[in-house]
């Protein structure tokens, strides 16, 4: 192929790259303290929208937060998903990430832990399964979330959440900003720090990828 074909090529498809790439506005989490930013679907890029708290000990038990807007696809009004994700496959310190092309000695290591973690006895509990929402003017609701309406144990669950977690819808409106403050939240009896998250409307630019 010619120099300059292959130039017009690479224009042509970063134009298309640029003309793809998406924005906001969203509802971005904030949380005092604590918490790591994540997207919608960990393996896609996207608008960092997830905030994550992890126990210390356990960082493959990822409690994700996230709000959206009301829009076309989904007119009902704001909505709000907090839920726990068990990410398996995780490495355990002091590996930080598994090979591209993993040898029969990690492959095996790799379905041992996740052998390991999936029979591990986990419950999850909550002291009410309602979070306070606070809106700028200091109003307060309650909204009953459904993932801590009662005990949960993944092991005993149908279905399993993956990447995306239960809505619920805390407002028929769009709500620019509000604040959620959780009720208590126990791993096998032991308290976890979940701070408030604040959403605020913010923008961001990324590129989509096909496969996502």
């Amino acid at each position: 192929m010619r120099p300059c074909l292959v130039f017009r090529t690479a224009c042509l498809l970063l134009l298309v790259v640029l003309a793809g790439c998406s924005t906001g506005p969203y509802l971005k989490p904030e949380a005092v303290a604590g918490g790591t930013y994540s997207t919608e679907n960990p393996a896609c890029p996207g608008p960092l929208q997830v905030i994550e708290f992890r126990p210390a000990d356990e960082e493959w038990i990822v409690f994700r937060v996230l709000a959206k807007l009301p829009n076309r696809y989904s007119p009902e009004g704001t909505k709000l998903t907090a839920y726990f994700r068990f990410v398996y496959l995780l490495p355990e310190p002091p590996r930080r990430r598994w090979s591209m092309f993993p040898s029969d000695a990690e492959e095996n290591e790799m379905k041992e832990l996740v052998e390991r973690r999936r029979n591990q006895q986990i419950e999850i509990t909550a002291s009410s399964p309602f979070a306070t929402i606070v809106l700028p003017d200091g109003t307060e609701k309650k909204v009953s979330l459904p993932f801590f309406e009662k005990p949960y144990n993944p092991n005993e669950h149908e279905q399993p959440y993956n990447i995306r977690g239960p809505q619920v819808v805390i407002s028929p409106m769009a709500l620019e900003s509000f604040t959620v403050i959780f009720p208590d939240i126990y791993l096998n009896g032991k308290k976890l720090y979940i701070p408030p998250v604040k959403f605020g409307i913010s923008n961001d630019w990324y590129a989509p990828v096909l496969n996502c």
